[in-house]
């Protein structure tokens, strides 16, 4: 039996060099002397299949590498070589990303619901996505599809008073999304990235942050966040705005890459 007659190697050689991408591989094991003695078929006692015969042997003379190595046979398995390029665990990358969206096909839709905000920018995210090795290099691809909006200032979009204003009625969607999480909080959770960057002059409107029950009206962070959106340069400078907005949405990501989608849409 194979477990009897296979004992652990006292070496391991693999030498792959560089060839042509039509020549086939291989990668030599040395196999003990003793196994080699005891077995005329020393391929079948470790699980070979004979049939493997048209392999190509690349490596040079086993003396060159292990000179006191023992008298040893060596078992030749053809491998796939690939060039350096290849960042990924994905060999014909454009078909098996396909086939991954088709397997996960929830967990795309729900990427597309909650990162893109029309199906302009879902189709250019997926012409990416879908991309050859030969169009795009893997080192591109992954920073690419791994931000699809890049580094943004989300603060740009104040230049365009007249599109802030518009945005709920524009994106009635996010609004909706917003407002489920918001409303339910009247205070604020802090970055995700620790701690609470806000200062004391860029408070909540309600005083320490809390519901006013007076006259049955609440301020929620919903409320907050539509009151900063639309606050004017005059009131409060960018870098506490972007701030500010990214305290209220930080503890939903999923808000944030809506929002930043917008943005980008709409500054672009």
């Amino acid at each position: 039996e194979a477990s009897k007659l296979v004992n652990k190697p006292s070496k391991i050689h693999i030498n792959l060099s560089k060839t042509s991408s039509n020549e086939k591989r291989s990668v030599g094991f040395i196999i003990p002397e003793k196994l080699n003695n005891n077995s005329q078929n020393v391929s079948t006692a470790v699980g070979v299949d004979d049939d493997s015969t048209d392999s190509t042997v690349v490596s040079t003379p086993i003396d060159e590498f292990f000179l006191d190595s023992p008298g040893a046979s060596s078992i030749d398995i053809s491998v796939r070589d690939l060039t350096s390029d290849i960042l990924v665990a994905l060999v014909d990358r454009d078909v098996e990303i396909k086939d991954l969206f088709v397997r996960n096909q929830d967990y795309f839709d729900f990427v597309k619901q909650t990162a893109f905000s029309s199906d302009v920018r879902w189709q250019e995210f997926l012409n990416v996505l879908f991309s050859p090795r030969e169009k795009i290099p893997d080192f591109d691809w992954m920073n690419t599809i791994s931000n699809p909006i890049g580094d943004m200032d989300i603060a740009s979009i104040r230049d365009y008073p007249k599109s802030l204003e518009y945005l709920e009625k524009s994106y009635p969607q996010f609004f909706a999304n917003a407002r489920q999480v918001l409303s339910l909080e009247s205070h604020r959770k802090g970055s995700i990235l620790g701690g609470n960057h806000l200062t004391d002059d860029i408070p909540l409107q309600s005083e320490n942050d809390a519901i006013v029950n007076g006259n049955n009206s609440v301020t929620t962070l919903y409320d907050e966040f539509k009151r900063i959106l639309l606050c004017p340069r005059s009131e409060m400078n960018d870098v506490n705005w972007d701030i500010s907005i990214y305290e209220l949405l930080d503890p939903w990501p999923q808000l944030v890459a809506q929002f930043e989608e917008i943005i980008a849409h709409e500054i672009n």
